[in-house]
């Protein structure tokens, strides 16, 4: 099962703020697999301090996530297409 953080834009992105999120989400436990967050800057940042910390955590937007989802659960080979039964896909 994947351990998922949601973060929440709160502010500006400090270098200060940036230490805190990355070694919360670091330390967390059980320990994470990916990090979704729907803010393009929060994203950015906390990918590039994951990976300058050599922590193997992806960070994604939620948009992202669901996508995985539906394509994992067949929902594009379904023949329903993206836009359901209504023909729109």
């Amino acid at each position: 099962m994947t351990k998922v953080a949601i973060v929440y834009h709160s502010g500006y992105g400090h270098t200060a703020v940036l230490a805190d999120k990355i070694s919360t989400l670091g330390n967390a436990r059980p320990a994470l697999d990916l990090v979704a967050t729907g803010n393009p800057g929060c994203l950015m940042q906390i990918g590039a301090g994951l990976r300058a910390a050599g922590l193997a955590i992806e960070v994604a937007h939620p948009v992202e996530v669901l996508d995985w989802s539906y394509e994992k659960g067949g929902v594009y080979e379904s023949g329903k297409g993206r836009m359901g039964e209504r023909g729109r896909g």
